[in-house]
């Protein structure tokens, strides 16, 4: 037997095509279950490391032999100091860290944006006694 034709999106038998049963039906034919499609896993991170090496390299023509690193600090830092915000928002974020923002939460108490894992466990464990308690 075929694979059902389509009609208005629709399978003949009137199954949707996006529906479980259906994608169930019509596996890829290259998976196989419990081979990793991905055995190398995630790529590795070329740029950031080819960056990073760099960084710790002389500048070229450097009469003082500095890193690259603190020609290009040097450099934000004089514009920020010139008056470009987005310079100067790159030096604070690194000096003194992002702030974090803030939401109400209940009884207009802040909840942070960025939490840890532990964190937001500890709210979750937290917000279940909470309702529990009720």
């Amino acid at each position: 037997m075929g694979k059902p034709k389509k009609i208005d999106g629709r399978i003949r038998n009137g199954q949707n095509p996006n529906s479980i049963a259906a994608l169930r039906a019509h596996k890829a034919p290259n998976f196989v279950p419990g081979v990793c499609p991905n055995p190398g896993g995630r790529p590795k991170k070329v740029m950031t490391d080819a960056l990073s090496e760099l960084m710790e390299e002389s500048f070229p023509n450097d009469k003082e032999k500095r890193q690259w690193k603190r020609i290009i600090a040097e450099g934000i830092a004089r514009k920020a100091a010139k008056g470009d915000a987005s310079a100067f928002n790159a030096v604070a974020d690194r000096v003194e860290g992002k702030v974090t923002q803030h939401f109400a939460g209940p009884d207009d108490g802040g909840i942070p944006v960025k939490m840890s894992l532990t964190e937001l466990d500890e709210q979750l464990s937290n917000l279940i006694r909470q309702l529990a308690a009720r």
